[in-house]
């Protein structure tokens, strides 16, 4: 029998084997002391065995349980990690196609194999079509859900998981826009903390120290590695990241003042552009950088959203001077584009009327689209495609950033709170959140997204602590 009681534990087992281990420092750019295994693709001799020798409580169990595993590197191939008892049969296969550092892979462990489990321990060996792949073995002082481990769920709701979670370093995740979401989160969570305000402005400080740690170098920048300066800003306010962020995208802007990625239109430039240069105009009272943020979100409706209404990801031109567009209506795209207007917005002591009214129209746009669950699917005109978290939790931000200011009302509010019960049903055990869209990349493209089945990615996490943040303000 599982006793459950607090909050969730993991059983972390013992790691043996021929994997190739490593130790690194930093890992996408998140500050840390990690162990690496290193397993060759398609090679029986290359494993890692995981056992648990306190694990008689393992046999007593009647209820399947969670095997995590967490990678370590880029995957753009299509490998997957083979779970066997050790000796015995596989019993299992967690997906890494398209994966990223960070992603937590899961398998359910059936009731029935348990015994054998604690009894053997079980061998991961990497299997597929593609390339070789690393897993975090340990790391200390960061987050305890990215070490192997399996889940023991406590009593505790997984909303009340979450914001434990939260107040961990659990959220960890890769710098660039990733890291933006999550400090983004991170920073509402501690402006609307009715209790422990101290401790969450303590906590999201340890996290700009592990993104931005001293003595600093400055990074190459792009377009959607600049969203986190918002909130550096707002803490550390002489970082020299602030300057060399500021002096990319002056120099960067087209000849209508919009930021280009790689010649490339996006609509993750709302969020890693105006969003941030809207923060830093505020904070320092400078008109200029209002001024960039204010041309950039006009630039990003002419560019990106069509004559019917839809948000298109990406536009740029043809070797022929045409005009492409690709990701209609893909919904973290249409988060980026929605949640960086809005919170731009909020950021304007005057914003401008006809971006209010944009705002108004994307929202109206947006609404039909929400399913029955609350959520945005994958593509949210494709209903066979996921009900998908990040996305769900970016434009329903939005929408409730948008009935704070008072520009909405009720329809959207509604949108938002259902779409905040969505996706609570979307959280493990230990408030994690399910059903992620994978990071997009150029080798997988639409039709890999189009399938994807989603996965635990900790930017979501942050995603879903913005919209933890306005609901609680609501209440």
């Amino acid at each position: 029998m599982l006793t459950r009681e607090g909050y969730a534990r993991y059983a972390k087992p013992v790691c043996s084997g021929t994997a190739a281990l490593s130790q690194q420092d930093k890992l996408s750019g998140w500050k840390g002391e990690y162990q690496l295994a290193a397993l060759r693709i398609n090679d029986s001799s290359s494993y890692l065995d995981l056992s648990w020798p306190e694990g008689r409580w393992l046999t007593d169990i009647s209820e399947p349980l969670q095997l995590r595993l967490t990678l370590a590197n880029e995957i753009v191939t299509y490998p997957y990690l083979s779970v066997s008892i050790m000796g015995q049969k596989e019993i299992g296969q967690i997906d890494l196609s398209m994966g990223c550092i960070f992603q937590i892979g899961e398998l359910t462990l059936k009731p029935e194999d348990l015994k054998s489990i604690a009894s053997h321990g079980l061998r991961i060996t990497l299997k597929g079509a593609g390339e070789d792949a690393s897993l975090i073995i340990s790391s200390v002082g960061s987050a305890r859900t990215i070490e192997p481990h399996i889940l023991i769920p406590g009593s505790r709701t997984p909303l009340e998981e979450f914001r434990m979670r939260l107040k961990s370093m659990d959220a960890v995740t890769g710098y660039g826009w990733k890291s933006a979401c999550v400090l983004g989160g991170l920073y509402d969570l501690a402006r609307s903390a009715r209790e422990e305000r101290e401790e969450s402005r303590k906590l999201l400080l340890e996290y700009l120290e592990r993104y931005y740690p001293e003595p600093y170098v400055l990074p190459k920048f792009w377009v959607e590695g600049t969203g986190g300066t918002g909130v550096l800003a707002q803490y550390r306010p002489d970082h020299p990241e602030i300057e060399g962020v500021i002096t990319f995208i002056k120099h960067h802007r087209d000849t209508d003042g919009f930021v280009l990625e790689h010649d490339v239109a996006v609509t993750e430039s709302n969020y890693n552009v105006a969003w941030p240069m809207a923060a830093l105009g505020r904070l320092r009272h400078d008109n200029e950088l209002t001024d960039i943020a204010i041309t950039h979100l006009r630039q990003a409706k002419e560019r990106l959203v069509d004559l019917e209404g839809a948000i298109w990801l990406r536009q740029g031109r043809t070797p022929e001077g045409g005009i492409y567009r690709t990701y209609k209506l893909w919904s973290r795209g249409i988060a980026w584009y929605f949640l960086g207007l809005m919170r731009a917005l909020d950021e304007l002591e005057q914003p401008p009327a006809d971006l209010i009214e944009e705002a108004k129209q994307r929202a109206a746009a947006l609404l039909p689209y929400q399913d029955e669950e609350g959520c945005w699917k994958v593509f949210a005109d494709d209903p066979q495609t996921l009900a998908e978290s990040s996305g769900t939790a970016g434009i329903a931000s939005a929408l409730a950033i948008g009935v704070r200011k008072g520009w909405f009302g009720s329809k959207e509010a509604e949108a938002a709170r259902h779409a905040y019960e969505g996706l609570k049903r979307l959280l493990t055990p230990d408030g994690l959140i399910r059903n992620v869209s994978h990071s997009n990349k150029h080798a997988g493209g639409e039709e890999f997204q189009r399938n994807s089945k989603g996965a635990i990615l900790q930017y979501g996490m942050g995603m879903f602590a913005q919209l933890v943040a306005e609901m609680e303000n609501a209440d």
